[in-house]
């Protein structure tokens, strides 16, 4: 090589040391820009429940009352995640919702059947002949995407740290122990640091389903599979209406794991988290443009940009999408897989009882392996950048 080009070599390693460090920790640091809550917000399928308007041949004013209920569910779903669809069985013998329709032995009709992802299926109130039909489909679709707790939830979606659903059972000592655990959690969470340095300013909701309430929350309690009966339950909800972790009862509804999971929602989106915490079930909600403009504000970037969502698409765990999987019948299995306490645990360094200290030391840990490999880099370029010099001044 020529003395020119040594020298040219040997410059440019130079330079490179000069731009290497700023590179590497931009990518050792920003990576993935968005932590698990941000995700949430982002939503990448339109419709994660199927709700299917059951006709037969014979029903009567078959055609006026199909078309009365696609109309009223243009309406009433709109901006929800709920995907309205008439269904006439003889008409359509192959249709996966003809065993939904079997294992809730529906033989009047019409009829209606809400179906979520993972193939659970809810038979939703009958329609009355006595009554006008009309009434009775805006009723039904108004239940099926809000209630009271749902927009209980929505009143804080935006700026709340996530949701704490709790579903009390029939012991009030049993109740009072879990109200104490989710209380005490939700406040230590309060002011906490994450892994990505930043701060939870506003400390999680509480939303208390009670067996008065229930009632009224058969959908919400259906969808997180609360529905059988049991004791005092809790569910961490962020984002869009999405779980994170897995239901807590009996001896693990206590403070330490539901403080596991709250802070879990503030990792990070990189490569060492683990991906099946992205995935949990979403409640059906309607999300409207008012919301939307919140949450965007509240973020600092638009969940709903293309280019948002193009690059969460790129986190997000494989599976089936919901027009892949929604209708396979599969009646009392979840598909959905939820992730265990101790993988939850395990993901956020089992921070229980002083999450600001632990978030810190992740925080110093990540900084001191960048700052290995910012060293390692320029320690080789200087002796590359160095030798090239040298060889161009002796030739």
């Amino acid at each position: 090589m020529r003395s020119g080009s040594n020298h040219r070599v040997g410059l440019l390693c130079l330079f490179l040391i000069a731009f290497v460090p700023s590179c590497l920790i931009s990518v050792a640091g920003f990576a993935c820009p968005y932590s698990i809550r941000d995700v949430g917000f982002v939503e990448l399928e339109a419709a994660r429940y199927g709700l299917y308007f059951l006709v037969r041949d014979d029903t009567p004013e078959r055609d006026e009352i199909a078309k009365a209920f696609e109309e009223i569910a243009d309406a009433v779903l709109l901006d929800s995640n709920i995907w309205p669809e008439v269904v006439n069985l003889d008409q359509q013998e192959s249709h996966p919702v003809n065993q939904h329709v079997r294992f809730w032995s529906i033989d009047t009709f019409p009829a209606a059947i809400l179906v979520a992802e993972g193939c659970r299926s809810l038979a939703l109130p009958a329609f009355s002949p006595d009554e006008p039909f009309k009434d009775q489909a805006w009723s039904l679709l108004e239940g099926v995407v809000t209630s009271p707790k749902r927009e209980e939830l929505m009143q804080h979606v935006a700026k709340a740290w996530c949701t704490v659903l709790l579903v009390e059972g029939e012991d009030a000592a049993e109740n009072q122990r879990a109200h104490e655990a989710v209380k005490e959690a939700t406040g230590l969470i309060a002011g906490a640091i994450t892994p990505m340095g930043r701060a939870i300013q506003d400390a999680p909701q509480i939303v208390l389903v009670s067996p008065k309430s229930a009632a009224e929350e058969t959908v919400l309690v259906w969808s997180l599979g609360l529905d059988k009966p049991a004791g005092a339950r809790a569910a961490v909800l962020y984002g869009r209406g999405r779980q994170m972790g897995p239901v807590l009862e009996g001896d693990d509804l206590t403070k330490e794991f539901v403080l596991d999971i709250l802070y879990a929602i503030g990792l990070d989106c990189g490569c060492e988290t683990d991906r099946r915490l992205l995935a949990g079930r979403v409640i059906p909600l309607r999300w409207g443009p008012d919301i939307q403009a919140a949450v965007a504000e509240h973020l600092g970037f638009d969940p709903e940009n293309p280019m948002v969502k193009t690059e969460v698409s790129r986190l997000w765990p494989a599976g089936a999408s919901y027009a892949e999987s929604s209708l396979g019948y599969s009646e009392g299995v979840f598909e959905y897989e939820e992730v265990p306490a101790d993988t939850i645990v395990a993901s956020t360094e089992k921070v229980v009882r002083e999450p600001s200290v632990a978030s810190a030391s992740t925080l110093g840990e990540r900084a001191g392996r960048t700052l290995l490999v910012i060293g390692g880099a320029l320690v080789l370029l200087v002796l590359v950048g160095s030798g090239f010099l040298i060889r161009s001044r002796v030739k």
